[in-house]
């Protein structure tokens, strides 16, 4: 074998089941139970659905007696959601004296009826993804009895805050990969959205409000902030003397602590509240060319399984563990053989995860067209 090898990632641990979401499961979560047409269970799609494919791709090619021409490394972590740091983190520094050709995770999918005005199922290949940072914001006050109440109590003055922050997101900005992604897409649009994204020097604002009105397009031209936790108060009859929220943030390409924190502090404009990054953190990654080999590769063995699709780049709003195998290789690309539609889309992470068992076998199909490939293209 010659050349640098290419590296498959996955991970095999998954989010829980909410306890009081149990009854609300045709199957119970971890069951992996089949029937005529699932298999059932939480990570179905996220993401061990990808590991076994890439698995029983491997097993068919050796039964066959494949000689793959190059090293294909596997890379599977089980602790990516919750950061990764004992997984793909040491897996990657394993790698430290190695360069890929490309790395492939998990990130991007087809999307079935998920992008306004787009009647073809789209394939997205993730070609960068945002980063992630956790901001806590802390109130001190001095607390006291509820029967006698100041004119602001912690609770108020953090509530005023995470209202500033909901009405006053960070800018729009329409860049790469986006940009790339809507050209790809103009040409399968009505006539209307064709000509403005043909002219986007011209309609950039339009399209900008158009993409800000949908949460899923707003996650991919904007670093967006949502508050996640929060908590304050240990007695009903009495003012907490401290309350603190987290934030997640997800910085688009170009944003930086520095400039998160700014925007953070201009919003607010309280210094009763206090501002302060919680580690580890992530910048937003990379992008890969989408005319460099690595691309053009997945995109045409996903044609070769998915011949009705439109293949185009995407930002991935969310973090992977690919971010951890960044140093490893120019070309770190993100998808997985998965079809989401407004059914399924609320499954990952949700009641009721499934795959199909057609496209389950359609995701072999992928890996195993893929690893066929590598020995045809490089």
């Amino acid at each position: 074998m010659s050349g640098n090898p290419v590296l498959l990632l996955a991970h095999y641990d998954v989010v829980p089941a909410e306890q009081k979401s149990l009854t609300r499961w045709q199957n119970p979560p971890f069951s992996g139970n089949i029937d005529s047409l699932f298999v059932w269970g939480r990570g179905a799609l996220d993401d061990k659905s990808s590991i076994m494919a890439i698995l029983e791709a491997t097993e068919n090619l050796l039964k066959e007696n494949f000689h793959p021409t190059q090293a294909i490394y596997f890379a599977f972590g089980h602790d990516e959601e919750i950061g990764g740091y004992s997984g793909a983190k040491k897996i990657a520094e394993s790698f430290k004296d190695m360069e890929f050709k490309f790395v492939l995770d998990e990130g991007g999918m087809m999307a079935k009826d998920l992008f306004p005005g787009m009647k073809k199922t789209i394939a997205f290949i993730s070609t960068a993804e945002k980063g992630d940072i956790n901001v806590e914001l802390s109130v001190h006050e001095k607390g006291g009895h509820s029967a006698a109440p100041p004119k602001e109590t912690a609770i108020e003055i953090m509530a005023k805050a995470l209202i500033k922050i909901n009405e006053n997101p960070m800018k729009a900005r329409l860049q790469s990969p986006t940009d790339e992604m809507l050209k790809t897409l103009a040409p399968h649009l009505d006539a209307k959205t064709r000509f403005a994204l043909r002219n986007r020097w011209l309609f950039k604002n339009k399209i900008l409000k158009k993409l800000s009105d949908n949460y899923g397009t707003n996650s991919i031209i904007r670093t967006v902030m949502s508050p996640t936790m929060i908590n304050g108060g240990i007695k009903e009859n009495s003012l907490p003397a401290y309350v603190s929220a987290n934030i997640n943030i997800r910085p688009l390409q170009g944003d930086s602590i520095g400039t998160v924190l700014q925007h953070l502090k201009n919003t607010i404009k309280d210094d009763r509240v206090m501002i302060n990054v919680k580690e580890p953190y992530h910048h937003a990654s990379p992008i890969t060319a989408t005319d460099s080999k690595a691309y053009s590769l997945i995109s045409k063995t996903i044609l070769q399984v998915y011949p009705d699709v439109v293949v185009a780049p995407l930002l991935a709003p969310g973090t992977t563990d690919s971010r951890k195998y960044a140093s490893l290789s120019k070309n770190v690309l993100r998808f997985i053989p998965v079809t989401l539609d407004n059914d399924s889309k609320e499954h990952i992470h949700g009641i009721n995860e499934r795959i199909g068992i057609k496209e389950y076998l359609q995701a072999i199909r992928f890996y195993t067209e893929l690893i066929k490939n590598l020995n045809k293209e490089y």
